[in-house]
């Protein structure tokens, strides 16, 4: 069974999406192990875009916390 303390180690995930007036039109093609890197990515991808006066604007989001099954069953 997980527990809060198992579930509080497990790994963050985070992923960049571009919105545009609160709706996700673009997600990431990546996974990022810390938000500095995805924040690096989304300024770089902004910066970009602005040059192209293009709609939206990139942010980063919590991809989710990955939760890991046993391959044994408790009954």
């Amino acid at each position: 069974m997980l527990t809060n303390e198992i579930l509080s180690k497990a790994p963050h995930a985070f992923t960049i999406v571009c919105m545009h007036q609160h709706v996700v039109i673009e997600w990431g093609a990546f996974l990022y192990k810390s938000r500095t890197m995805a924040q690096a990515e989304c300024d770089a991808l902004n910066e970009a875009d602005d040059k192209l006066n293009q709609a939206g604007h990139w942010q980063v989001i919590e991809y989710g916390r990955p939760m890991f099954v046993s391959e044994t069953s408790e009954d």
